[in-house]
């Protein structure tokens, strides 16, 4: 999937479930509990006429919370699951552009498919609570006019 669609995506994910708990889309990154950690699978891509690039990815979200709140994971999960299939048929997204290169970047289209959610048990980590929701995003790029 094109870098600066996925970093798109990111972004509004950051948005979307920011106000309920930290989110790390990088190893790195430290976060308190509850919180969410995104992690980006396979990309694919295929040219379209005209001119555009289809491409696409799975992408999964980890909600994690301590074992003695594991109400919470369970929730950040219902609400990670909520605010996916809220996209609906799709949306459009601002291709955000690190560094920032105009104020007139091209539009992506995107869609999420293939959503779904499982808790997820850990025997080596008993004191985590996860739920794991999962989504393929699919990205129409077409070329600025």
């Amino acid at each position: 999937m094109i870098l600066y669609t996925i970093y798109s995506i990111n972004l509004w994910l950051a948005e979307k479930l920011g106000s309920f708990g930290d989110i790390a889309f990088t190893e790195e990154q430290e976060v308190a509990f509850p919180c969410f950690r995104v992690v980006w699978g396979e990309q694919r891509e295929a040219n379209v006429r005209p001119r555009g690039v289809l491409s696409g990815a799975r992408f999964t979200i980890y909600c994690v919370a301590s074992h003695d709140l594991a109400h919470l994971a369970r929730r950040i999960a219902s609400v990670a699951l909520t605010t996916l299939r809220s996209a609906g048929t799709g949306f459009t997204i601002p291709r955000y552009f690190y560094p920032r290169e105009s104020e007139d970047e091209p539009i992506d289209y995107i869609a999420l498919r293939d959503i779904t959610s499982r808790e997820l048990h850990l025997p080596d980590h008993p004191e985590l609570a996860v739920h794991v929701v999962q989504a393929t995003a699919l990205a129409l790029n077409l070329p600025v006019s």
